[in-house]
C-alpha cells in the first residue's frame, strides 16, 4: 500500500480510458517513473512489475509504485481508465491499499469525467491534482467498509435484483438494464449475483419468467402466444424453445401434463 498524505503531496500528470483492440491484446514492457492507477471496467488486465503480478478484473482497480519494468504477462480483452501521478510517501497519512474493488464505479465517474475536463479546458495542475485526490479518497472509502458489511451489501443488493426481477419479469429485461438501474456495470452485477447465490443472473432471470409460465400454464387458458408476449419474448418460437430448454418439455406438453381443472 502507499501513504496518502493528510496535505497534498501529489501531483496528477495525465489519465485516460484504454480499450484493448482484441483479446490478443498485451500490455507494453516500459519503465514506470510515476504511479499508476488503473479502474478496470471490462474484461481483465494482467500486468505485473519485477516484484508483483496482478490479474485486475472489471470491477477492481490496481495502483502500481514506480517500476524499473511494467509489462504484460497474458493476453486479454480489457477496458480500463489510467491515472499517472507523482507522490511523495510521508511517514504518516492515510494508508491506500494498492488493490481493491470499485463497488459503485458511478461514483467514481462524475469525479473522472469532472478531471477529464478540468485538464482539457482549464490546464489549472492544483485544480487537477484537488479532483483527482477527491477520486482517490473516494475509491478508498469504499476500501475502509468491515468485511461483514460488505457482505452484508452484497447480499442487500442482490435481494434488491431478485425482487426487480420479481416485478419486472413480464417485460423484456436484460442484465444490462439491471446493472443501469441499480448503478453498476453489469459484470460486475452479474459477478457479484452469481457469487452470493451460485447462479448466474441470466440464468435466474430466465427460470423466473419460466416459473411463472408454468404457474399461467397449469391454472389459465392464456394462449402461449400471449404469454410468450407477457413475458417479453419477440415470438412464441423463442418463447417455447427457451421453455423446453428450462423445463424439459414444450409448453403445450406441459399445460397437457399440469392442468388444473
Amino acid at each position: 500500500m502507499i501513504i496518502l498524505p493528510k496535505e497534498s503531496h501529489m501531483t496528477f500528470q495525465f489519465c485516460g480510458l484504454f480499450e484493448a483492440p482484441s483479446a490478443e491484446w498485451l500490455h507494453m514492457s516500459r519503465e514506470l517513473k510515476e504511479y499508476e492507477l488503473m479502474l478496470v471496467t471490462e474484461g481483465t488486465l494482467y500486468i505485473a512489475s519485477e516484484k508483483e503480478s496482478f490479474a485486475v478484473s472489471s470491477g477492481e482497480y490496481l495502483l502500481m509504485p514506480p517500476a524499473k519494468r511494467q509489462y504484460g504477462t497474458k493476453p486479454s480483452f480489457c477496458r480500463f481508465y489510467w491515472f499517472h501521478f507523482t507522490h511523495r510517501n510521508p511517514e504518516n497519512g492515510i494508508s491506500f491499499p494498492l488493490t481493491g474493488n470499485v463497488t459503485n464505479f458511478n461514483r467514481l465517474l462524475p469525479l473522472i469525467l469532472s478531471l477529464q475536463d478540468a485538464d482539457r479546458t482549464y490546464h489549472d495542475p492544483d485544480l487537477n491534482d484537488a479532483i483527482f485526490r477527491s477520486l482517490l479518497l473516494q475509491l478508498l472509502s469504499e476500501q475502509k467498509l468491515p468485511l461483514e458489511e460488505k457482505k452484508n451489501r452484497c447480499d442487500k443488493l442482490c435481494e434488491k435484483i431478485k425482487n426487480y426481477i420479481e416485478w419486472n419479469y413480464f417485460s423484456n429485461v436484460r442484465v444490462s438494464d439491471i446493472a443501469d438501474y441499480f448503478g453498476y456495470h453489469e459484470k460486475y452485477v452479474s459477478s457479484l449475483f452469481h457469487k452470493q447465490t451460485g447462479i448466474t443472473l441470466k440464468k435466474y432471470l430466465s427460470d423466473t419468467k419460466m416459473k411463472y409460465a408454468c404457474h399461467a400454464l397449469s391454472t389459465t387458458d392464456i394462449s402461449v402466444y400471449q404469454l410468450s408476449v407477457n413475458l417479453g419474448f419477440s415470438d412464441s418460437h423463442n418463447f417455447s424453445t427457451a421453455f423446453k430448454k428450462t423445463v424439459g418439455v414444450s409448453p403445450s406438453a406441459y399445460r397437457s401434463g399440469n392442468k388444473t381443472s
